[in-house]
């Protein structure tokens, strides 16, 4: 699979060891599986501080392999962060903690691909990795479902055990000519999008003409890979992206830049292009599995005000994109409780539950504006101490994560409601 998650963090977490499968530079354990496949982790021993720690795999035969990263709900990373679905990515680059001994990396086993057959998560693009109908055979005869072929072309889904996946997709082209395949996506005007996909290519007649990849959105059906340039109007439709050159004949996990589409579209088609002119005397093969495009998550920016230590009080700021509007605010508190939360102009249902550490607001009607929160806490730390964690959502668009120190006056002295002072007395 390509890189379809890829995060970065500290921390630090052991495993007892396991036999099954032998030592590289520490301990590795087997903690489940997926599929038939042993999903485990690999102790890295280092000293000090370390920049990368690269992940080790294994498969069910023992064998140690290059691995590509996953979660499945068993790491935690800081700020609270876990996952509940399988991810894939190429490389997963962990930092330790200053002083650390010792630094943990998640690998990947051999994909299953029946088991996700949309590749990642939130996937704009249904059946990406092409298993949904994987028998071998010409499009026309046998395509996967949801994909459809450029016209008066006949790409080619493979069924193999050689590739990444069990079932990827050939397509052969040149500069102007060759074949390509559709989908019906719906892209958004002002909409940033990632766009990640495994590919390699094959050496046709021409071994100095590697192909790329390109990738098209319109509002119509292609019938050539240069439809889209011979048209004056972007409304008509408009290059996502291609890849660089393919010069690599084994699986590599591909990206291209992040765009944000211009206009509205409904259709993406793939392409396979290159620099030679003539399809019929130099045409070259690429092949393309795994293809992950969604949404690039824009997380509200903070805007806090000073903290009121005191009162153990602070006001703050969400400014979310118009485009993400908030449906919900889960929040923690570590260090201490909540006395009372309020936000506006946006207001929120659900309860707030005097001296509980945790809960939940909700928006009936999405927020899409700055959203203004007053927050008084209850420190419970000798420090006085405290953070507020908050878990923001943006309906199916997915959440982000915020947290907030604060800091607050712990007394020591309880004072009477009056004090009267005469010349050389308290009273």
């Amino acid at each position: 699979m390509s890189i379809h998650d890829s995060y970065s963090s500290n921390f630090l977490l052991s495993f007892t060891s396991s036999s099954k499968y032998p030592e590289i530079d520490g301990e590795q354990s087997a903690i489940g599986t997926y599929g038939k496949k042993d999903i485990f982790f690999a102790t890295i021993d280092i000293s000090g501080s370390i920049d990368n720690v690269y992940a080790l795999g294994g498969t069910e035969d023992d064998e140690i392999t290059d691995a590509i990263v996953t979660f499945d709900g068993l790491i935690t990373l800081c700020g609270g962060f876990a996952s509940s679905d399988l991810y894939f990515g190429n490389l997963l680059k962990l930092s330790s903690a200053p002083g650390a001994t010792s630094a943990i990396i998640a690998s990947k086993f051999k994909f299953d691909p029946q088991k996700n057959p949309d590749v990642c998560d939130k996937n704009l693009v249904k059946n990406g990795g092409f298993e949904n109908r994987n028998l071998s055979g010409p499009f026309a005869t046998d395509f996967p479902k949801y994909w459809t072929a450029m016209a008066k072309t006949s790409p080619t889904i493979v069924s193999t055990k050689e590739g990444i996946a069990d079932v990827f997709m050939e397509l052969y082209g040149s500069l102007d000519k060759g074949e390509g395949i559709h989908q019906t996506i719906t892209f958004k005007k002002g909409i940033e999008y990632q766009i990640s996909f495994d590919a390699k290519y094959e050496k046709a007649s021409d071994d100095n003409a590697v192909p790329r990849i390109r990738f098209i959105a319109s509002n119509f059906l292609l019938s050539k890979t240069t439809d889209v340039i011979s048209k004056t109007s972007i409304d008509s439709g408009c290059i996502i992206g291609e890849s660089v050159k393919l010069s690599e004949i084994e699986w590599q996990p591909r990206s291209i830049p992040n765009w944000k589409a211009i206009n509205n579209y409904k259709y993406l088609t793939i392409v396979v292009t290159s620099d030679r002119i003539d399809v019929d005397s130099g045409y070259v093969i690429g092949l393309i599995d795994n293809i992950c495009i969604r949404e690039v998550i824009k997380c509200p920016t903070v805007t806090t005000a000073p903290v009121d230590k005191l009162c153990c009080s602070t006001n703050f700021t969400l400014n979310s994109d118009p485009l993400y509007p908030i449906t919900s605010i889960g929040y923690t508190i570590t260090g201490g409780t909540v006395k009372s939360m309020t936000t506006s102009p946006c207001i929120s249902t659900g309860s707030i539950s005097v001296g509980s550490s945790n809960g939940k607001l909700l928006f009936s009607t999405p927020c899409n504006k700055p959203l203004n929160v007053e927050f008084y806490g209850i420190p419970t730390s000798a420090s006085g101490n405290m953070a507020l964690n908050l878990d923001i959502a943006m309906g199916s668009k997915g959440t982000c994560m915020v947290s907030i120190p604060i800091s607050c006056a712990v007394p020591g002295i309880k004072f009477k409601d009056k004090v009267s002072v005469t010349p050389g007395h308290l009273k």
